[in-house]
């Protein structure tokens, strides 16, 4: 896997930017929200990820906690343009 800011990386990846919220942070590729870390209610300096269905990531340090849905952004990104060239579709 790359990592951020290498010139081999697409263009989303590229873009990737972290905005602060009213709950924390969000992970933004131009408009579009890739995933967000907010404060665990409970155990102060403690990050999460909201999942689907309601739950909620392992707690981690703000570090760990962006990190991981960086990933999961970059894997979603790659993914997409996988199946773009595969179907012949521009990405």
């Amino acid at each position: 896997m790359t990592r951020h800011g290498q010139p081999n990386e697409l263009p989303l990846v590229q873009a990737l930017t972290w905005r602060r919220s009213t709950t924390g942070w969000r992970l933004y590729s131009g408009k579009r929200c890739f995933g967000e870390v907010i404060e665990d209610a409970k155990y102060p300096g403690m990050w999460r990820a909201p999942l689907s269905g309601g739950r909620f990531s392992d707690m981690a340090n703000l570090s760990w906690a962006r990190n991981a849905v960086y990933e999961a952004a970059v894997r979603e990104i790659t993914w997409e343009h996988q199946v773009a060239q595969q179907t012949g579709d521009a990405a």
